[in-house]
């Protein structure tokens, strides 16, 4: 299935004043006749007397019988068995007179990984440095903003501690069944599906921050992008997937996820030891090779349109905005003995 959280036509369009979490709906995407079609799965549901969450997070909480509900009222609805038209019944109408948000607007959790082998070498030997040994011996990780989620064509923030934006290209996994200890030879059974991760980076303070050996904090937390759809497990392979990267229609990132060496099942195992897992939570898979600015030498500008492409799950496209006004930091008291 290739799942979205949306906006209905009806619903305050600027995300200013309301929650877009409360506001969002869950629905499949189609393509009928050529044209992209979303199909709301709770009205949908009602039309044939299934029940299924509002929300696409309620949806994957719910677990796999509502999971199969919902392949089933897809394919009525791509079969022709459901009436068609955003009327009376109010369960499908064309994309394009929708605002995409991210598919899971605000995760339980969201934690970032490092898992592309060459990525991390690139980055390690601008530091004068080879990968440490320890990147081998554990999937490493560091846990974003969850409140910070943007989605497809929200203009990318940018803060007013910085003067190096850039992009992540990365994969993202999202959480279906929850659990502990979980064992890598099951993991896969607790993965929904994937979709494209942009881990918005303000890479001078982020220089800071690693320097003190604590971090990245508030160099990556202002903003994460993720979108445009969420697609299951069963339809995607993360390990063959072709990410692409354009800025202003030049492509600066052509990678493949082949080199993957720490994988989403590993990750899920390690993060379980001893800890819960839930529905919802986001696992970011890491950079993959040459998919930021910072390995080809190019940080973001403003006004320029990012369109990050996977073949299989969409283009997540944003504006970068305009820079904030810098504000001083705060300094240390002094004379402390």
């Amino acid at each position: 299935m290739r799942l979205v959280t949306y906006l209905p036509p009806d619903a305050p369009q600027d995300g200013t004043s309301f929650d877009l979490d409360a506001h969002g709906r869950a629905a499949g995407l189609l393509q009928v006749f050529g044209e992209e079609v979303l199909v709301d799965l709770e009205r949908a549901g009602r039309v044939v007397g299934r029940t299924l969450p509002r929300r696409l997070l309620d949806l994957v909480a719910a677990g796999p019988a509502a999971w199969d509900t919902a392949r089933s009222v897809l394919d009525q609805a791509t079969e022709g068995d459901l009436p068609s038209g955003y009327g009376s019944d109010e369960h499908t109408l064309p994309a394009e007179l929708v605002r995409l948000l991210a598919p899971i607007p605000t995760p339980p959790m969201v934690r970032d990984f490092y898992a592309y082998e060459d990525h991390v070498r690139r980055g390690f030997a601008k530091r004068g440095a080879d990968i440490p040994p320890e990147w081998f011996e554990l999937p490493a990780f560091y846990k974003q903003n969850h409140r910070a989620i943007r989605g497809p064509e929200e203009e990318l923030p940018w803060p007013a501690f910085t003067d190096e934006l850039d992009y992540e290209l990365e994969i993202a996994m999202v959480v279906g069944v929850g659990g502990r200890d979980i064992p890598e030879s099951r993991a896969g059974e607790h993965v929904f599906g994937y979709t494209i991760m942009n881990d918005v980076s303000a890479r001078d303070l982020q220089r800071t921050e690693m320097a003190v050996r604590l971090g990245p904090a508030k160099s990556k937390d202002f903003a994460t992008v993720l979108g445009p759809v969420l697609v299951t497990a069963d339809e995607l392979d993360p390990l063959d997937l072709h990410p692409v990267a354009r800025i202003d229609g030049e492509v600066v990132t052509d990678s493949r996820t082949s080199d993957m060496r720490w994988t989403f099942e590993q990750m899920l195992a390690y993060v379980s030891i001893d800890e819960d897992v839930f529905p919802g939570d986001v696992f970011g898979s890491g950079t993959v090779a040459n998919g930021c600015g910072l390995e080809h030498g190019r940080m973001l500008r403003p006004g320029e349109v990012l369109e990050l492409e996977v073949p299989g799950i969409g283009i997540l496209r944003n504006r970068v905005g305009v820079p904030r006004p810098k504000v001083d930091l705060p300094r240390p008291r002094d004379g402390l003995a």
